[in-house]
């Protein structure tokens, strides 16, 4: 039973990744998550004016 427990060496960490993604990629998720906001943001607008609650 000793041999089945997990030693700190085995174990990996939830808190390191799995691989190391390069600067660039990070740059991407922004821009990923600008052009979603602003897609939302103009599909919100378009909304309101065929509710007519804006002009």
């Amino acid at each position: 039973m000793q041999d089945e427990q997990d030693t700190p060496r085995d174990r990996s960490s939830s808190f390191v990744p799995i691989h190391s993604a390069p600067p660039a990629s990070e740059e991407r998720v922004w821009l990923k998550a600008a052009v979603i906001l602003t897609v939302m943001f103009v599909f919100g607008l378009s909304l309101l004016r065929l509710a007519g609650l804006i002009a």
